[in-house]
């Protein structure tokens, strides 16, 4: 099979993802979206993937027949025996995903056959950055099928590791690093040096670019850290129902009910910085666990999460499902609602670009 063909099997894949199980949850400020990964100039001798792979060619499927006729097309110009029998596999993968009842199933053979076409070409660079990035975009779905993420948004973060190792003269691969570590809520500090490096390589790409300026500017942002937020600051879950040992609370005219143990403590604020019209709330990790969890038990429940100061409601909002990430937006809010004291950094001179 030609590299372009290796290419359009794990694109096929990822598009129609989207329409199969939802769409991936939208990447934090300073993220790039798996579609405009971070494009450089192929090597040498080796063909780019097609320009229609995200428009009318290969563009996202209606069903999952259509994506199966595709795949059919591209199995006419396979070569080798283990090109047919992969494209077999992700075929009747594709048409396990309609049906609900047969969705994880074919969830799980289908990242198999991601995983084991990424095997097949090994030494492919164009194959490898597509798998890579397939992955991603399938760990942010798994939780939509109840099925574990975080073993995927770990493996997200090996591969993008093993891409860079593998290829570190590819300017891609250091955004798709990169993108992935800001997708597991790194600090920008973290992930500035990869983008940077893309630039490095590359200086005219403009998802680079655009990822960079972007984490840039969060980086000037005011903030304040754990040891700056307000010491009375907390999460707690709360039930419309009253229960003997809860506090009472009104948020805009209902009554709400405390637990006695708040799920998120002051020392669970890892930072609180201004963007543009919110403010974004980063959790530590330890938190972020305790707040999934929490929120998905309250999601269940039918019942709300309220953040208080001092014991005075500063906001509450009912609770749709679990809210991973250890991320939160708050809007109409002003620094020193939650901070005590507030700090402004600057990009290192040596990560200036």
């Amino acid at each position: 099979m030609s590299h372009s063909l290796r290419v359009q099997v794990v694109l096929i894949v990822t598009l129609a993802l989207a329409g199969a199980c939802g769409p991936a949850a939208p990447p934090p400020r300073g993220a790039s979206a798996p579609a405009s990964a971070p494009a450089s100039r192929p090597a040498a001798g080796r063909p780019a993937a097609p320009p229609d792979v995200f428009g009318s060619g290969f563009g996202p499927a209606r069903d999952a027949r259509e994506v199966v006729a595709k795949l059919q097309a591209l199995r006419a110009a396979a070569v080798s025996p283990e090109e047919r029998h992969l494209l077999d596999r992700l075929a009747a993968a594709m048409l396990q995903l309609e049906p609900a009842a047969t969705r994880a199933a074919g969830f799980r053979e289908l990242l198999a056959v991601v995983r084991a076409w990424g095997q097949l070409y090994a030494d492919d660079f164009e194959t490898q950055l597509k798998v890579a990035s397939t992955i991603a975009v399938l760990a942010e779905q798994a939780a939509t099928l109840d099925l574990p993420a975080a073993p995927l948004r770990q493996e997200r973060v090996d591969l993008a590791r093993r891409l860079v190792a593998r290829f570190p003269g590819q300017a891609r691969a250091h955004g798709q690093l990169g993108w992935v570590l800001r997708l597991a809520g790194a600090d920008p500090f973290a992930v500035l040096p990869h983008y940077a490096r893309c630039l490095d390589l590359e200086a005219g790409n403009a998802v680079c670019r655009r990822a960079y300026d972007a984490l840039a500017e969060e980086i000037r942002q005011p903030r304040c850290t754990t040891v700056q937020v307000h010491p009375g600051l907390a999460l707690h879950g709360a039930s419309p129902t009253p229960a003997p040992g809860r506090r009472s609370v009104e948020w805009r005219g209902q009554k709400l009910h405390l637990e006695a143990e708040p799920l998120v403590g002051a020392a669970g604020f890892a930072e609180v910085s201004a963007g543009p019209r919110e403010l974004e709330v980063r959790l530590t990790p330890a938190a972020a666990r305790a707040f999934a969890a929490g929120t998905g038990r309250l999601a269940a429940a039918g019942g709300s999460a309220v953040l208080l100061r001092d014991g005075r409601v500063l906001m509450a909002a009912r609770v749709m499902s679990a809210i991973e990430g250890g991320r939160l937006r708050l809007a109409d809010f002003r620094l020193d609602d939650l901070c005590q004291r507030v700090e402004r950094r600057e990009v290192p001179p040596a990560l200036r670009r």
